[in-house]
């Protein structure tokens, strides 16, 4: 009896141990074939161009508050305003690359109220100049009630919520310009 007990026992504990081998596989199975799902191009922006084709950008704020960079001829990043510092060229470039590419969260397909969401007067402006001379500008408003994204559009695009994270690398060089930080020379006695 207490060897049937255990017998018994043990094929109830590996009906157990392939069920669940069973359930993982099913599952990480099942997750890629989501993965698969989404595509590209089921992803929509609000501005979709290559970092490359950015000559230039202007970040303004609502307070007044303004950052410009733009390549010179060499393809470096240069530091309009605030003038006369060197610019951190790494954090251009990435906020350069964020602006490239906006990814919309979700889009509107009903009129809103534009004060309700902070673009009666838009609360960031984000103007870019490409190399073929065309002009983007996006305007950027208030933050999401889930803080997931910020409200902003296009001039002849619909109402969208753009990515929270692209958006605050570019603010950012409203709060914090990049500015190179220079090593400060130290005196030796």
């Amino acid at each position: 009896m207490i060897l049937m007990l255990k017998r018994s026992t043990l094929i109830v504990v590996l009906i157990f141990i392939v069920s669940l081998v069973a359930a993982i596989f099913f599952q990480r199975n099942q997750d890629r074939v989501d993965l698969e799902s989404i595509s590209e191009t089921d992803q929509t922006y609000l501005i979709d161009i290559g970092e490359s084709e950015i000559i230039a950008m202007e970040i303004n704020g609502i307070d007044g508050s303004q950052v410009i960079v733009k390549r010179d001829t060499e393809g470096s990043w240069v530091l309009v305003e605030p003038s006369g510092k060197d610019a951190d060229g790494s954090r251009i470039e990435t906020a350069v690359s964020q602006a490239g590419k906006l990814e919309t969260i979700s889009k509107f397909e009903s009129k809103i109220d534009l004060a309700d969401l902070g673009l009666d007067q838009a609360t960031y402006w984000i103007n870019m100049t490409l190399s073929n001379g065309e002009q983007k500008s996006a305007f950027i408003g208030n933050s999401t009630p889930t803080n997931s994204g910020y409200y902003a559009y296009m001039n002849g695009a619909p109402l969208q919520v753009v990515n929270k994270f692209s958006i605050d690398s570019i603010i950012d060089l409203l709060n914090d310009p990049p500015i190179l930080n220079q090593p400060e020379d130290v005196e030796t006695e």
